[in-house]
């Protein structure tokens, strides 16, 4: 485990510290109460991000030099340098803000089926 001095963020580092470490855990959950949050505005994010932002197939340069090309495994996700600027820490992305998202982009699309069933008269 690594604290970082410049900010309130703590890695799973490897022992070389060349690379994350994995956690893993039956849950994992974030406070979410309204009295820690301040400035709170309904999101401008939501189906067009998740359209605009390119998600990648890729393996981790650490997994290949260790386990070989053939054994590192293919992960699926986005680039830090490509991803929103709301989802962006340092070199690191926002888990429970892509849920967030993805949660208002699905509104998003109940609201086109239910205009589109709306329009066929179901």
């Amino acid at each position: 485990m690594k604290f970082l001095s410049s900010s309130a963020q703590i890695q799973s580092r490897t022992a070389d510290d060349k690379a994350y470490g994995i956690f893993g855990a039956a849950d994992f959950v974030v406070s979410s109460t309204r009295d820690t949050k301040t400035n709170i505005e309904p999101t401008v994010y939501g189906l067009d991000t998740i359209l605009n932002t390119p998600v990648y197939d890729y393996k981790l340069k650490y997994e290949v030099e260790t386990f070989g090309e053939e054994n590192a495994r293919t992960k699926t996700g986005l680039i830090w340098e490509e991803a929103p600027e709301n989802l962006r820490g340092e070199g690191t992305l926002d888990l429970y803000s892509m849920v967030g998202i993805a949660w208002r982009a699905i509104q998003e699309l109940a609201k086109e089926v239910n205009n589109i069933k709306a329009s066929l008269g179901m």
